[in-house]
């Protein structure tokens, strides 16, 4: 998206800022004013270029184009912090039923994960699926024997 500082309305900043709080919109700004502190701002807010008028169509659009080709890597490099976050959180699920199994059934880490993953085979499940579910039905277990202790007392 291309925006101009002096948008009716809101202005290019504004528009800027709500494409930077709510979207992941690329977007390139231009202006008649290169004032540094403008252009820090549009930068903060994730401006890919600033362009100052007047504008020379053959400066603009390889500017452009470099944009896009931000954006794009952008683009990758968040896709790919997704995927290493679900990895990483799975990991975790992972390790937390581990433990749940070494302790219920006294085994070491090894033959505890291979358990997991032998029952999430025999089910035709994702090892995460069952986690999941492993790790949900502990949890109420445990609140279930907090609650009749409680009784008992």
């Amino acid at each position: 998206m291309v925006l101009d500082i002096r948008l009716p309305g809101v202005g290019g900043i504004g528009v800027a800022q709500y494409l930077h709080e709510k979207t992941s919109i690329p977007f390139v700004i231009f202006s008649a004013y290169g004032e540094a502190s403008i252009v820090e701002e549009a930068s903060k807010l994730g401006a890919l270029a600033y362009l100052v008028k007047p504008l020379d169509p053959s400066q603009m659009i390889p500017a452009i184009y470099a944009a896009i080709e931000r954006a794009q890597k952008i683009k990758k490099l968040r896709e790919s912090a997704t995927k290493l976050r679900g990895a990483l959180d799975e990991r975790e699920l992972s390790a937390m039923v581990v433990g749940v199994l070494m302790e219920r059934f006294a085994l070491d880490r090894e033959a505890a994960f291979d358990l997991l993953r032998l029952q999430a085979r025999r089910e035709r499940r994702k090892v995460r699926d069952l986690a999941e579910e492993l790790l949900t039905s502990s949890e109420r277990m445990n609140r279930l024997a907090a609650a009749v202790g409680k009784k008992e007392k």
